[in-house]
This record gives structure tokens, C-alpha cells and sequence, in this order.
């Protein structure tokens, strides 16, 4: 039985609800741009997976190993379209990573799937992201899972931390889920808690936000002083949560002035 996931957003749905932000907010339409060129790269990918050996897979946890090297040719093509269709900084980086061997793309790969990547550039950092993200949901999408006994603050299938937090409309209420930043599984995790250091004092949890963004959160913790946001579809339920975190900026810096820090930075601001 496939992994039993609240929601997961199609690339095309969310090529589109990238596309609507980036009219709907100017000042975000840059990284919403760039957002949508990985997720075309990304969306083209994953069919090349899903019809490649990997294709079968079906486990309760992400693969310790994954041979990378039938795809390497594929990040080459994210070097050459980064390089083509993005600006500033990244282009230019992504055009000087063309000249890297391929034998150490493959080592900074196996590196960050194993998550015991910890150097390097912003740069390499999303470039491995972006190319390794829809592989890694790929397996989660289809593998079998068992629910996990305890609700952890990390991915119950691939052990990462959350990119973003959801309310989704529970009885006269809302429930709360986390959302990978890795294989953007999505998972229950209660609401008075923090997902950083788990303390569950409710005074030093204060709850953030914004007349621009009302249905996005800021989730504060003042022990630890880390922050999640979180997408309220209560209030409105077309957001899709991992590109609204994106697009909604301001809110991240704005948190961050206040001497916040992100749990988990997203894939555009590795």
C-alpha cells in the first residue's frame, strides 16, 4: 500500500500556483521564477525515474544508497538550464559548476542523500537539492510505510526536518502536519509543541502574523528561537503550502529581524 501521505501536489499544480503567486506578488516573482524552472526540471526527472529500475521501489524508509550515476547526465542538464534561465548569482555559479568532473558531482550527490553533506557553497547546496529532491519523492510516493508510533518532528520516511507546517480543517477545528524539505512527505504532528526543541510551554510559543499573509503563520518558539511557518487552509484553502512558504519572503525575513532563526531553509534560499 503506497505511503499513506495527507496530500501530495502535483508538479503541474504546482507550477501553476507558482505562476498565480508570482502575479500576485511582485516582490516575490524572482524566486518564484526560478522555482518554476526547477520544478520543470524537476517534473522531467521524475518521469525519467519513474520508467528507470527505480521505478518499482517500495520500503518503509528512504534507501541508505541509491546509484545516481544512469542520472548524472540529467544534472548536467539542471547545470545548463540554471545557467540559460536563472539570474545573478546562481546563473553564474551553475555555469562555473559545468567545468566540475562528473565523478565529483557524484560524491557531493552521495553526500547529500546520505545527509552528511556539511560544505560547500549555497549554490552546490541547491543544485544537489534540486536534483535530488524529486528521486527522493519519487520513493516516498510509492513506498509502504507504517504509521510511526511516536509523532516526531522529523520526516517519518526519510528523517529530515520540516520545511513548513500545515492546518487543515479537523471536526470545528484544525489539525497540524509537517511537510518535508526533502521528500515533501507529509505527517501529523501535534499543534502546542515546538518542532525545533519540543518544549511545550504555551507562553513561549507566540504565534505570528501578517495582514498581507493571513493565512500564513509565523511559529515562533522563544526558547530555542527557531520558526516555522505555517499555511492555515482553514482560512483559505487553494495555498499549496510548500510554494506559498516560498513565495511569502517578507515573512521569513521579517522573523529573522525579530532574532528568529528558520528550522529548516527551503530549497530556493539554501
Amino acid at each position: 500500500m503506497p505511503i499513506t501521505a495527507i496530500r501530495r501536489y502535483s508538479f503541474e499544480e504546482r507550477i501553476q500556483r507558482a505562476e498565480q503567486l508570482s502575479e500576485r506578488w511582485p516582490f516575490a516573482a524572482e524566486i518564484l521564477h526560478t522555482y518554476q524552472l526547477v520544478l520543470r526540471f524537476q517534473h522531467s526527472l521524475s518521469l525519467v525515474v519513474k520508467n528507470s529500475k527505480l521505478g518499482g521501489y517500495s520500503d518503509r524508509r528512504l534507501p541508505l544508497e541509491v546509484d545516481l550515476s544512469p542520472f548524472l547526465h540529467e544534472f548536467r542538464s539542471l547545470l545548463r538550464i540554471t545557467t540559460a534561465s536563472a539570474s545573478g548569482e546562481l546563473a553564474a555559479a551553475a555555469k562555473d559548476a559545468e567545468s566540475i568532473e562528473s565523478a565529483r558531482w557524484q560524491q557531493l550527490l552521495n553526500a547529500y542523500w546520505t545527509d552528511t553533506y556539511n560544505h560547500g557553497t549555497a549554490t552546490d547546496a541547491f543544485l544537489l537539492h534540486a536534483f535530488l529532491q524529486p528521486i527522493a519523492e519519487h520513493f516516498a510516493a510509492n513506498a509502504e510505510m507504517l504509521p510511526p508510533q511516536q509523532r516526531l518532528p522529523i520526516c517519518p520516511f526519510c528523517g529530515r526536518k520540516p520545511v513548513c507546517g500545515v492546518l487543515r480543517p479537523e471536526g470545528d477545528g484544525a489539525k497540524r502536519s509537517l511537510i518535508c524539505s526533502f521528500c515533501n512527505t507529509e505527517w501529523d504532528y501535534r499543534r502546542l509543541i515546538c518542532p525545533a526543541c519540543e518544549q511545550e510551554a504555551i507562553e513561549k510559543l507566540p504565534v505570528y502574523t501578517a495582514d498581507e499573509f493571513a493565512y500564513i503563520r509565523v511559529e515562533a518558539c522563544d526558547v530555542c528561537k527557531a520558526f516555522v511557518k505555517t499555511v492555515d487552509l482553514t482560512k483559505d484553502g487553494r495555498p499549496i503550502p510548500i510554494v506559498d512558504e516560498i513565495g511569502s519572503l517578507p515573512l521569513t525575513l521579517w522573523a529573522e529581524e525579530k532574532g528568529y532563526h528558520k528550522l529548516q531553509t527551503n530549497l530556493l534560499l539554501m
